[in-house]
């Protein structure tokens, strides 16, 4: 599945908003980040509870 910024996501049946799309490699998780989001799909995307 193909993910684009600001897409609608359905996750745990709640709705979400793509944040973040990874080109490879990682970024730094800070709590802010874990608070407001979720990983999911092995670390393809972080999407954002709107």
């Amino acid at each position: 599945m193909e993910y684009h910024l600001g897409d609608k996501v359905l996750y745990d049946e709640e709705e979400y908003v793509v944040f973040w799309i990874y080109e490879s490699g990682f970024i730094e998780i800070t709590s802010d980040i874990l608070n407001n989001c979720k990983l999911v799909h092995y670390s393809e995307v972080i999407v954002v509870r709107e």
